[in-house]
């Protein structure tokens, strides 16, 4: 989506560096990796990931600011997988979007799905920076972003620190799966927190907290 990105990306790319990227990204796993990482990323503008973002919580509000829709989602769910002291909304919640080219000819982003799960938020930070320092990326700037709100990298696990694992011993703390020695991969030590990794709901300290 950058050209300028996209010329410097396929400039830099050897089959050797492929190589090195997927290693550095089962070392950043603690596991293989069992699915096919894409072997270039994507480069968009700062105006249509500020699109998404703004589009993507406008959507999440229309939810999780309805209690009617609350009182059906909550219908949905068998009996036997209600937990309780669950918190009036999610601690994490992303939005996958589709791109499409409207009648002018720009990107706009359209809705694929909801998702309420924390999956990827201990790996996609590694994932964009292993790309950045793999093939030497940089903008004109000198620096490529990957990450929303102002945050750096720092501030951002610390975040998600203050979100798994709030003000509660590591110890104490776990993100429970289903059957976590099949996920097809593994970085869940943000913070500490034992290696599970939850697909339903938890129970945690309030989002509120933060």
């Amino acid at each position: 989506m950058i050209p300028a990105l996209r010329r410097q990306f396929n400039h830099n790319f050897t089959s050797e560096k492929y190589q090195t990227f997927l290693r550095r990204i089962d070392q950043e796993c603690g596991t293989h990796v069992q699915f096919r990482l894409s072997e270039t990323p994507c480069f968009f503008p700062k105006e249509l990931i500020d699109r998404m973002a703004q589009d993507g919580e406008a959507l999440i509000r229309q939810l999780v600011d309805n209690p009617g829709y609350r009182a059906k989602s909550d219908e949905a769910v068998p009996a036997e997988f209600n937990v309780p002291n669950e918190a009036p909304h999610p601690m994490f919640v992303q939005v996958d979007f589709g791109l499409v080219r409207g009648a002018s000819g720009e990107l706009r982003p359209k809705l694929v799905e909801l998702q309420a799960f924390p999956s990827l938020y201990a790996y996609q930070g590694p994932l964009a920076q292993a790309y950045i320092d793999i093939y030497g990326l940089k903008s004109d700037s000198g620096r490529l972003k990957y990450l929303l709100s102002g945050l750096e990298a720092d501030s951002y696990s610390q975040l998600l620190r203050r979100a798994i694992v709030g003000s509660h011993d590591p110890e104490n703390v776990i993100l429970m799966e289903i059957d976590p020695a099949h996920r097809r991969y593994r970085r869940y030590q943000e913070g500490g927190v034992a290696p599970l990794l939850p697909t339903r709901r938890q129970a945690h300290s309030d989002p509120s907290d933060l």
